[in-house]
């Protein structure tokens, strides 16, 4: 209690100006750190991704298969891609050989599809698009292939560029 009384005579003791001139800093300073707050969480805004699994079989174009999209303002970088088939999950990113037993056993063999393995830590920048399934001479309709899409589900895990995490899922 002793402090604050020697501190408030000191605050006391000054010129008007002085105080006046203290106060206008220390208010400037307040003003500064909040606007600082600001435009952080505005800069965080302006980078989120945005990650979308996009099937596209039954167009006329000639991009047709499975794609993750990212439809946000900033870069994904990919953290996690795992495989859930019937409830049994497999982590399928770096996994060439897990993914391709997971694919075996859904009868997608190399003469039917084709797919890409996704590696951790893969950029996608704003916009734009990542083909990780397809169909072989447009066998899209075979119904080995819709059996087998219909029993997969994928979980992507991603972060933006200041670490936030995210997670999508297809199916």
């Amino acid at each position: 209690m002793m402090m604050i009384d020697e501190t408030w005579n000191l605050v006391m003791s000054l010129d008007n100006g002085t105080k006046l001139t203290s106060l206008i800093a220390i208010l400037a300073l307040g003003l500064t750190i909040w606007q600082g707050s600001v435009t952080r969480k505005h800069n965080r805004l302006t980078v989120k991704p945005s990650l979308i699994f996009f099937d596209n079989f039954l167009s006329d174009n000639h991009q047709k298969g499975l794609f993750i999209i990212n439809n946000g303002v900033g870069p994904a970088i990919i953290k996690e891609l795992t495989i859930i088939v019937n409830e049994k999950s497999v982590r399928i990113d770096n996994n060439k050989d897990d993914y391709r037993s997971v694919m075996q056993n859904l009868d997608l063999t190399s003469d039917k599809i084709l797919y890409k393995v996704i590696p951790t830590g893969l950029y996608i920048p704003a916009q734009k698009n990542e083909p990780f399934l397809w169909a072989v001479n447009d066998n899209y309709r075979d119904p080995v292939i819709v059996k087998g899409f219909d029993a997969l589900n994928y979980i992507i895990h991603y972060e933006s560029v200041y670490g936030e995490k995210f997670e999508q899922s297809w199916k």
